[in-house]
């Protein structure tokens, strides 16, 4: 898929839809109200986050020009790399120069190098207890 393939979300969804797609396709231990519960808990601790189509990107936290980022995600494919791409278009704008996400899913890592961008490096954590593996995306060169 290249990036002329990318097109935004065809329908808005919920927030309560979006937290239960990506439930359903990333945490098949989780249920809906277990998933939620955790959005919220982080809402109420103060996480922001930045809607992009149908996907949700909580601000882990910001250090410096990095951004620590975890993403939940409504849409298919080729609208959540759009939504990528926007998010990471918008962190530019507001002087970040990093971003980085932790993850442990082999299917999200399988997808991760197929799909990265020429600015992205896919890689094994730093942090093994933010997850098994990490995406770091420099947003001051390739294109964002």
């Amino acid at each position: 898929m290249n990036h002329h393939n990318l097109k935004p979300s065809t329908k808005n969804l919920s927030i309560q839809d979006i937290v239960k797609k990506d439930v359903e396709a990333n945490y098949p231990n989780l249920t809906f109200k277990q998933g939620m519960k955790i959005f919220l808990a982080a809402i109420m601790r103060g996480t922001k986050y930045i809607r992009s189509g149908n996907t949700l990107f909580l601000i882990d936290k910001k250090d410096g020009d990095t951004v620590y980022y975890h993403t939940i995600n409504g849409d298919a494919l080729n609208s959540f790399l759009y939504n990528c791409l926007a998010f990471f278009g918008k962190l530019s704008n507001e002087g970040a120069t990093t971003a980085i996400t932790y993850f442990s899913s082999v299917k999200t890592l399988k997808l991760a190098l197929r799909y990265k961008l020429p600015n992205e490096n896919v890689t094994q954590s730093n942090d093994p207890s933010k997850g098994k593996y990490m995406i770091i995306t420099n947003l001051t060169k390739g294109g964002v």
